[in-house]
C-alpha cells in the first residue's frame, strides 16, 4: 500500500472520530450548551449585556410567611421594599431592605465593599464587620429574582451549565440548562426557544418542599438590556414572593455607595459559632448547638428532655452525651412554636424515640412534618402550664406578636428559661433591645413564682444573666429608616 493511500486512510479514520466526538451525547450536549447561551446572550442585549458595570435596583414586594405566620392555621403577607446596588466590575453590593409599613417596619442592611462584608445597624448607628456577608449572599439572593442577572452569571461562567433538552413549558418550547454556581447551588434555567429569554428557574434543594421556584413574566427593556418586571416564586410549590414594583438601571455611576455611614461606630463583636459546641450550664443541664441552632438538653435521671427543635438535633443530642459522658435516651422534646425553622428537628426526635410536649394548635403542624405517622400517645399538650420529670422541667404558653402560641422552658435548677427565638443575642458583649413583652415575661414568671438568672435561645450559645435582661428592659428598639434611602423616601410618602 502506498504512503499517500495509508495518509489518506489514516486521514478518513481520524475523521470518522471526531465525527463520533461530536455526535456523542456528551459532545453533544456541550456544543449545545454553548450555542443556547451565545443565542440567551444575545436576546438579552448582546454587548450591552456583556458591558453591564453596575445594576441598581428597587422593588417593590410581597412575600408569603407560610410556615413563618402568626398562626400555624393562616398565612401571613408582608410588604417589602428593596435597594440594591451591584458593583460587577469591582464585585461590590449595597443591599437596603425594608420590611413592613410606614407604621411597623424593621431595617436590613448589608454592605460587601469587595473586601469585607458589613451588618449596618441605623437604629443604634452601628456597623459589624460579618463574614456571611460575601459578594453573593450580601443581598441574601434577591438578586436571583432579576433574570439579567441570572443570564449575566451565566455567560461569565458558561462551563458550569450543561444544556438537558428541551422541553415544552407553558405551550412553548424550552431549552433547559442546568447551572451549578461557586457555592454548589443548582439552578435549572429554562429559556424560551423563540425569544431566547428565561422565563422559569428552579432552586434545587433534596428537600423537595424548601426548593424555590421563579417565574419571569412581563420582560421589558431598559437600555437595550432586558429584565422581567414581575416575578413570582413558590417555595416547595406555596407562594413566597411576587414582585408587585420594580424601577431598574444599569451602568449608573458609583458615588458613596460602598462607604460605610459616616459618625457609625463598630457594633460589639459577633460569636464565632461555627463549630459545635456544648456547654454545662449547670448538673445535668446542657446547652448545645452551632450557627442557628441551639437546644437545652434536661437529664431527669433516666433519660433527657430538650427545648430547641432546629435541624441536625441529633448531632447537638450525641455532643451532649459525648461531653457529659451520658448514654440516656431522649424522651420529649419541647416545641416552641410551629414555625418551620423551629420543628426541621421533630423527624430526628421521632428516631431517638421522643415524645412532643406542645400546645394543641401545633399538633396538626408537627404531624405534617412527621408524614402523619403520630398519634395522641406522642403528645403532652399543654394548657397554660405544665410539669415534667417531678418538676425538673416546667414549660409556660406565652404568646407574643410572634406566635399565637409560644412554650417557653424553665429550668428550676439552673433557673434557666429558655425563650426559643424570643430574647438573644449572638455579639460577645452587650445586651439586646428589650420592649413590651420581655416585661410581660418577667411579670409571668414573678405571677408563677420561678425566679430566673439566665437565659437561653434558639439562636445562640451566648447564656444571657439577669442583669442583662434587666438592662434590656431599659432599652426599646426604634427602627429607623434612613431619609437618604429612596425606598424610605417612597414608604413615608405612601
Amino acid at each position: 500500500m502506498s504512503l499517500k493511500v495509508i495518509n489518506r486512510l489514516t486521514l478518513s479514520i481520524f475523521t470518522c472520530f471526531q465525527l463520533a466526538l461530536m455526535t456523542s451525547p456528551a459532545c453533544f450536549a456541550g456544543e449545545k450548551t454553548k450555542q443556547v447561551i451565545a443565542d440567551v446572550v444575545t436576546s438579552y442585549g448582546g454587548e450591552r449585556l456583556s458591558n453591564i458595570s453596575t445594576i441598581s435596583l428597587q422593588d417593590q414586594f410581597n412575600t408569603f410567611r407560610d410556615g413563618q405566620s402568626y398562626s400555624p392555621t393562616d398565612v401571613d403577607i408582608e410588604n417589602n421594599r428593596v435597594e440594591l446596588f451591584i458593583d460587577i466590575a469591582k464585585q461590590r453590593k449595597d443591599f437596603r431592605w425594608v420590611i413592613g409599613d410606614k407604621d411597623s417596619y424593621s431595617i436590613r442592611h448589608w454592605l460587601f465593599d469587595g473586601n469585607d462584608g458589613y451588618a449596618i445597624s441605623h437604629s443604634s448607628k452601628t456597623h459589624a464587620k460579618n463574614n456571611m456577608v460575601d459578594f453573593s449572599f450580601a443581598d441574601r439572593r434577591h438578586s436571583h429574582l432579576l433574570d439579567t442577572v441570572i443570564v449575566q452569571m451565566l455567560s461569565s461562567a458558561p462551563n458550569d451549565a450543561i444544556w438537558l433538552g428541551e422541553v415544552d413549558l407553558f405551550g412553548d418550547a424550552h431549552d433547559k440548562l442546568r447551572f451549578t454556581l461557586k457555592n454548589d447551588q443548582e439552578l435549572h434555567l429554562y429559556f424560551d426557544q423563540q425569544s431566547g429569554l428565561l422565563t422559569y428557574m428552579e432552586n434545587v434543594t433534596q428537600d423537595a418542599s424548601r426548593t424555590l421556584r421563579y417565574r419571569f413574566k412581563s420582560h421589558k427593556k431598559q437600555q437595550g438590556i432586558f429584565f422581567a418586571q414581575t416575578v413570582h416564586v413558590t417555595r416547595g410549590g406555596k407562594p413566597n414572593t411576587v414582585i408587585t414594583d420594580r424601577e431598574i438601571a444599569f451602568n449608573k455611576k458609583v458615588f458613596n455607595q460602598f462607604d460605610l455611614p459616616k459618625g457609625y461606630g463598630e457594633s460589639a463583636a459577633s460569636m464565632d459559632m461555627s463549630e459545635m459546641s456544648v456547654q454545662k450550664v449547670t448538673d445535668g443541664v446542657y446547652l448545645a448547638g452551632q450557627r442557628w441552632g441551639y437546644s437545652v438538653f434536661v437529664d431527669t435521671g433516666d433519660g433527657f428532655i430538650a427545648a430547641g427543635g432546629y435541624s441536625n438535633l441529633s448531632k447537638r443530642f450525641d455532643a451532649v452525651k459525648s461531653f457529659a459522658k451520658i448514654d440516656k435516651p431522649l424522651q420529649k422534646m419541647v416545641v416552641s412554636h410551629h414555625h418551620n425553622d423551629h420543628i426541621r428537628g421533630v423527624p430526628e426526635a421521632i428516631k431517638l424515640g421522643a415524645s412532643f410536649i406542645i400546645t394543641q394548635p401545633h399538633v396538626d403542624t408537627v404531624n405534617a412534618v412527621a408524614d402523619n405517622s403520630l398519634n395522641d400517645e406522642h403528645f403532652y399538650i399543654v394548657e397554660n402550664v405544665a410539669s415534667f420529670a417531678d418538676g425538673k422541667v416546667i414549660v409556660i404558653d406565652m404568646p407574643s406578636g410572634h406566635s399565637s402560641h409560644n412554650l417557653m422552658t424553665y429550668i428550676p435548677a439552673a433557673k434557666l428559661l429558655f425563650t426559643a427565638d424570643t430574647y438573644f443575642s449572638r455579639q460577645l458583649t452587650g445586651t439586646p433591645f428589650g420592649g413590651a413583652h420581655l416585661h410581660k415575661i418577667k411579670a409571668r414568671m414573678k405571677a408563677l413564682n420561678l425566679p430566673v438568672e439566665k437565659f437561653a435561645a434558639a439562636h445562640s450559645s451566648r447564656v444571657l444573666t439577669v442583669m442583662d435582661f434587666e438592662e434590656s428592659l431599659t432599652k426599646k428598639f426604634k427602627s429607623v429608616c434612613p431619609t437618604h434611602w429612596a425606598i424610605c423616601q417612597v414608604m413615608n410618602a405612601d
